[in-house]
């Protein structure tokens, strides 16, 4: 399973990005709340990664011997799961619940997305990822934390350059002297006090290893208590042989009953210690296996960095051209608004004084001027013509406008603006065209609609 995450990692490591910004949504606000926790999250992976430098123990020292282990490798490893790791785990745990809660308000704003990006896709997989790490990092908290917090301080005090296995070692020399000693022991039943008493020196030897033995007692005292036990009643056994050391002969019996129960002592000892071995071992290997996940997840926090440095300039770029589009609007706005608003004053004020003129013309003359008609295209012609201009500028005008809402509503402002300049303009067309339209029908002209309408437009546009 470990093996397995840490493969998992690694192929992410150089994910891409695609721009998660579409035309209509600024995503960019509701990534950097994301941005914030992921910092977070990697801060502490950071720290973890720094435990991680104190380690000597490596693949290829397992490869090569492995059954020594250095001494500072253990310390170091047992430092690593003591109180302050406990404490670096929470903050990891802490910070990946803030990123998954952050990484679910961004999949559920965009879960609606006419268009989802790749973006959401890769977001996806880092937090998976990390999620995965923390439950493996809870796992190895709750199996190894107390036993490996309560061999710190028998790790300390080895007084060797080796550890178990120089011990297990030591029990296999134990062991064949304790074989040979026992043969020549066996002979001592048909010899005299004097011969047996030669081997005292062995005797003695064997009680120095003991003291050995108990001096280098560095295992779990919760899985070794039987263990000591067991030392202790060596101890016991070991002052029976001194005392017995003083009449021997007489005792001899005596002696090899009490030798029997040191042995089988020993043996049940010994399977202990080699019940250990595999224990150990796996504590070690889960600990290279954090050591790894750690360096890969720090090569994550590298790699987001960069992607998001690569968000933050494609962000201000679209932000600066936005600015620019705008800005030339607004110049483009302005040029057309003054040359509309000069081309309705001057045209505007030319035709109310030439239409003023005309009908005051008009009035001079019957109703049956056969000339009516020359004078309405005088009055009314210019007055069509301007308006056929000024729209065929509104049309060119909404032609240049884009799908963008901004732009539409630059444009329609501009729209609006002309048609509230053109407002008096229209007034006196709509007056004063109707009355000629009916003259030419053949009804006779109405002279006071012409100059009420006429009028009117010269009182609002003075």
């Amino acid at each position: 399973m470990v093996e397995e995450n840490i493969n998992s990692v690694q192929t992410n490591k150089n994910i891409t990005w695609t721009n998660p910004y579409d035309e209509n949504v600024d995503k960019y606000q509701v990534i950097s709340p994301l941005i914030n926790v992921i910092e977070q999250q990697m801060r502490v992976i950071e720290s973890l990664y720094e435990f991680q430098r104190i380690i000597t123990i490596t693949e290829s020292d397992i490869a090569q011997n492995n059954e020594i282990v250095k001494i500072p490798d253990l310390v170091a490893k047992n430092l690593f799961a003591s109180v302050g790791y406990r404490n670096h785990l929470i903050d990891v745990i802490n910070s990946i619940n803030k990123l998954n809660k952050g990484a679910d308000n961004f999949i559920k704003y965009y879960e609606y997305s006419p268009t989802p990006t790749s973006f959401l896709h890769y977001i996806k997989n880092p937090i998976g990822h990390l999620r995965k790490n923390v439950t493996n990092l809870e796992n190895f908290n709750d199996k190894n934390y107390k036993c490996l917090e309560s061999n710190l301080k028998s790790y300390i005090t080895l007084s060797g350059s080796q550890g178990l296995p120089l011990l297990i070692e030591e029990k296999k020399f134990i062991k064949q002297k304790i074989n040979k000693l026992q043969e020549e022991l066996d002979k001592l039943q048909e010899e005299e006090y004097n011969d047996w008493i030669k081997h005292r020196s062995e005797i003695e030897k064997i009680v120095e290893d003991v003291k050995k033995l108990e001096s280098r007692r560095d295992f779990n005292k919760e899985d070794l208590e039987d263990l000591a036990k067991q030392i202790d009643d060596m101890k016991e056994v070991r002052g029976k042989l001194v005392r017995m050391d003083l009449d021997a002969k007489s005792n001899r019996l005596m002696f090899f009953l009490f030798y029997k129960d040191y042995k089988s002592k020993i043996n049940k000892a010994n399977e202990n210690i080699e019940l250990m071995v595999p224990q150990q071992e796996k504590q070690r290997k889960e600990f290279i296996d954090l050591a790894g996940k750690a360096i890969k997840l720090k090569e994550i926090k590298v790699t987001l960095e960069e992607e998001f440095r690569k968000m933050d300039e494609n962000h201000e770029n679209r932000m600066k051209k936005k600015e620019d589009e705008i800005k030339s609007l607004k110049e483009s706005y302005e040029k057309i608004s003054i040359k509309i608003k000069e081309m309705c004053d001057k045209t505007g004020s030319a035709l109310i004084s030439e239409a003023i003129k005309l009908l005051e013309a008009v009035s001079c003359r019957t109703q049956q001027d056969s000339n009516i008609t020359n004078y309405y295209k005088l009055a009314c012609e210019p007055i069509d013509t301007l308006l056929t201009t000024v729209e065929s500028h509104l049309q060119t005008i909404e032609t240049i406008s884009g799908e963008k809402e901004s732009e539409k509503k630059l444009c329609n402002k501009i729209i609006n603006g002309i048609d509230e300049s053109l407002i008096p303009l229209k007034y006196v067309v709509q007056k004063i065209k109707p009355a000629f339209t009916k003259s030419l029908q053949g009804e006779s002209l109405d002279y006071s609609v012409i100059k009420d309408g006429v009028s009117s437009k010269q009182i609002s546009h003075s």
